[in-house]
């Protein structure tokens, strides 16, 4: 797997396909296999770029915490290592947050933009799940004991939220106990500053500097991120599109991937 480093951060990135560039940022602690069915789809009409999220893996040395503005910037310098002058970012999640900071500080950078099950801010998320909750309350207390947090029953709560169709949701869930009882699965700082963020950021006065055309794309049925971020989206960014997919997810992408890449391709070949 090709790694390049950016920034002091080393990432691993994938190419598939050839054409225009298509950059696929996923969400936390997504990668390379978190975009199998789009990977597959898009790769026979461009050049995919998918990059791997360090958060949850063993694969970043550096264990150095990167803001989402740091993000951004380091999948423009890997746009620049790649020669690639400017690309279509398709996005879902906190990849999405990452996303909408490439569009707004790197306008001509971005062809085309997707914003997936994502938000413009954190406060327009409804409260997380109690498990989430008390591990950024617990982060944020003075007597915090990073050994204290059950990190793996935090992921086992994002992936339960995440999928409403019980054979990947209880497939999932089942890869994750295993992995634990296999390698203990352990909270490290940087991976509770990564939520943390997600919870905090905030682009909504600066959606107006976006200029690429936009999709915006939803579940209606997202349990993670609801809908109604969607909507904030598409409501400030100017022409953007809305589609909302019935009984979608917030892993959508995954769960109906089919009606997903359908509504991306046909808004990027327009």
């Amino acid at each position: 797997m090709p790694k390049v480093n950016i920034q002091g951060v080393s990432l691993d990135y994938q190419i598939h396909g050839e054409g225009i560039p298509l950059v696929m940022l996923q969400g936390f602690g997504g990668g390379h296999r978190g975009w199998f069915f789009q990977t597959r789809a898009f790769k026979k009409y461009y050049q995919v770029v998918t990059v791997d999220d360090e958060d949850l893996g063993e694969r970043n040395s550096s264990r150095r915490f990167l803001t989402l503005r740091q993000r951004a910037d380091g999948i423009v310098a890997l746009m620049d290592y790649l020669s690639i002058e400017k690309a279509h970012v398709l996005s879902v999640s906190r990849g999405g947050m990452v996303a909408q900071e490439v569009a707004i500080n790197y306008p001509d950078r971005v062809r085309k933009l997707v914003l997936g099950c994502t938000a413009a801010s954190g406060r327009d998320m409804t409260e997380p799940h109690p498990e989430m909750g008390n591990v950024l309350m617990a982060k944020n207390s003075p007597d915090f004991d990073i050994n204290s947090i059950d990190f793996a029953r935090t992921i086992e709560t994002m992936i339960s939220l995440s999928f409403n169709r019980k054979l990947y949701r209880n497939t999932l869930l089942v890869l994750v106990k295993l992995a634990t009882m296999v390698v203990k699965i352990r909270a490290r700082p940087e991976q509770l500053d990564a939520l943390d963020s997600f919870m905090s950021y905030t682009a909504a006065a600066r959606l107006h500097l976006i200029k690429a055309p936009t999709l915006v794309i939803a579940g209606d049925s997202d349990r993670m991120v609801p809908p109604r971020c969607s909507e904030i989206l598409a409501e400030n960014i100017p022409k953007a599109k809305l589609v909302k997919v019935q009984g979608g997810s917030h892993a959508f992408f995954i769960e109906m991937s089919g009606s997903f890449n359908r509504e991306v391709l046909e808004f990027l070949r327009d």
